[in-house]
């Protein structure tokens, strides 16, 4: 049996420690949070965007809990932790889990800076740990089907992949601080993300991202060099999906740039 540490205990936090409970291969071991008290407070589990269930306290009944990493990383026996906390953490802590040798789930988005997740997958790769983000899109079964169609060409060849996220304002970590984006990476980083992932999944090219102030013509415009052949569908996804490529690319159509 697996023994699992859950780092934070927001929406996404419940919501893995939930599924560790309800799996008979994982315990959960800890949990940790530097405010002990929401754990109880976030047991109903209607901190997020959907609702994943909830967890009855009796259940977190003998299962330690630390307000600090470091403690939970030296008195626990454990095999793996995921960390659950606002992406401007998420450097420092995975990096001190792997350094105690122990594999780590890294809630998405990985890093905003390429440096700092360059050199954790370095370091996984070295300490040979598992270093996994917690991209789901990709999973869900609607996502799946689609990538089939496109891997065994049903339709033909993919000439234009378009994809639209809508969402309110979320309510959950800290989307109303000013600092929300180096907090969360903002709408781009944190929801977005998801379209960036499966773009890549499928490895084929984005080479356009709509905003807020994109405009019907803004992709008729797009679609007609596409199928004009004046567009290089090619160009390496990493320009794009990329943190500085992405910024750039959201800038150029806010610019109405053609």
């Amino acid at each position: 049996m697996k023994r699992l540490a859950v780092v934070g205990f927001g929406f996404m936090g419940l919501t893995h420690s939930l599924s560790i409970l309800r799996n008979k291969d994982l315990k959960l071991a800890a949990i940790v949070d530097a405010d002990l008290s929401v754990i109880e407070k976030n047991l109903d589990g209607n901190g997020g965007n959907l609702s994943t269930g909830t967890i009855d306290p009796g259940e977190l009944e003998g299962i330690h809990k630390y307000s600090n990493l470091d403690d939970c990383l030296r008195s626990e026996d454990l095999d793996a932790v995921i960390i659950c906390v606002h992406v401007n953490l998420h450097y420092e802590m995975a990096k001190k889990v792997l350094l105690y040798e122990k594999d780590v789930f890294v809630e998405k988005p990985f890093c905003l800076d390429t440096i700092q997740a360059e050199e954790l997958i370095s370091l996984a790769d070295q300490k040979k740990k598992v270093l996994m983000v917690g991209h789901v899109v990709r999973f869900m079964p609607p996502y799946q089907k689609i990538k089939h169609w496109i891997d065994s060409k049903e339709f033909g060849n993919l000439r234009f992949l378009s994809l639209s996220r809508f969402c309110g304002l979320p309510g959950w970590g800290q989307w109303k601080e000013k600092n929300v984006r180096e907090l969360s990476g903002g709408a781009l980083f944190d929801l977005a993300i998801h379209d960036i992932d499966f773009d890549t999944l499928i490895a084929k090219r984005c080479f356009m991202f709509g905003t807020s102030g994109s405009v019907r013509n803004d992709m008729i415009i797009v679609l007609d060099k596409t199928n004009n052949n004046m567009l290089n569908t090619d160009i390496s996804v990493d320009a794009i999906s990329g943190i500085a490529g992405a910024i750039d690319g959201i800038t150029a159509v806010e610019n109405r740039t053609q």
